[in-house]
């Protein structure tokens, strides 16, 4: 997020959902908050606004990303995905 008031990451998704889910958005938003599992990486997950739904991460998640890079090395963050044809029956 660009302020960290809305946590790490933070999505919109209730909001998208509501009218095919014929519920109010923030509402919806709070269901889905509320049937989240605990998580020793996430601190903490509120509801903002309309329905946007705010995650915190806490210490257990930032080291175990840290232990991640320094295995990775020069490796990490890179990715295939989308390098060569998925499912094609070329010949």
């Amino acid at each position: 997020t660009r302020s960290k008031e809305h946590g790490d990451f933070a999505t919109n998704i209730a909001l998208g959902l509501a009218k095919a889910a014929k519920r109010k958005p923030r509402e919806l938003a709070e269901a889905l908050v509320a049937a989240l599992p605990t998580s020793a990486e996430v601190t903490k997950v509120e509801v903002a606004g309309p329905g946007f739904i705010n995650f915190f991460l806490g210490p257990v998640a930032y080291h175990r990303e840290v232990r991640r890079i320094l295995t990775e090395a020069e490796t990490y963050g890179r990715s295939d995905i989308g390098a060569g044809p998925i499912g094609c029956a070329c010949r």
